[in-house]
């Protein structure tokens, strides 16, 4: 998927093994194969194909997904519910403890983070409110 992971996706591509995906670069062009170096996705998500028919003939053999965990971050969002019920006390307590309001710092981070499904916001960094920069402590 191409878009942020916690906005909207704007282009859909499925991956094929040996560093390759398939798709329709836009609107009325041809459905083509691309390298993944040539335009790398900005999230995967693997996709439940148990069940499904056994690959015969050409598919048989595939290295469909060969290393495809070694190149994308795969994750579940979480909901918005499920964001605030993992910081709410942490909220809580930072809130008392700096004399600031718990529910700005909730609703800022829902925003900033996209309810904490940002990449940005996962380990191992858990920002939550894109602050980029570097410091001790």
């Amino acid at each position: 998927f191409w878009g942020p992971a916690s906005g909207t996706t704007h282009h859909v591509g499925i991956y094929i093994g040996n560093g390759n995906y398939i798709h329709a670069p836009q609107p009325g062009d041809h459905v083509r194969i691309t390298s993944i170096k040539d335009y790398r996705p900005d999230f995967a998500l693997r996709v439940d194909i148990a069940g499904l028919p056994r690959a015969t003939n050409s598919l048989a053999s595939s290295t469909i997904l060969d290393g495809i965990n070694d190149s994308f971050h795969f994750a579940q969002n979480q909901t918005t519910d499920q964001f605030v019920a993992k910081i709410a006390e942490d909220a809580r307590e930072i809130g008392q403890e700096e004399n600031i309001y718990a529910s700005v710092m909730m609703a800022q981070a829902i925003l900033e983070s996209g309810s904490g499904n940002s990449l940005l916001s996962r380990s191992p960094n858990y920002n939550l409110f894109g602050i980029k920069g570097a410091y001790k402590g």
